[in-house]
């Protein structure tokens, strides 16, 4: 529960984005109904931010414009 309670929490101050559901649904047609982000769609986005993370090279002090191609190659790897 203490894991669960920590992704949550993780989700509502840092990785909510309005767009998650329709993306779900985009992805997923018979999630018609999915008004709301469910446990495992933010899992999967943790998931993806820690994979996007640890490839990074970069420093907190600097910014990165191939953060976003960082990103996308993570959730190749996630979805493999």
């Amino acid at each position: 529960m203490l894991v669960q309670t920590l992704v949550i929490v993780w989700y509502a101050l840092s990785g909510y984005h309005h767009e998650d559901v329709t993306a779900r649904r985009r992805e997923q047609p018979w999630y018609d109904s999915k008004t709301e982000p469910s446990f495992e769609d933010m899992i999967v986005k943790l998931r993806k931010t820690l994979i996007a993370a640890r490839f990074s090279t970069v420093t907190p002090a600097q910014s990165d414009p191939e953060l976003l191609r960082d990103y996308a190659l993570a959730c190749a790897a996630a979805a493999a």
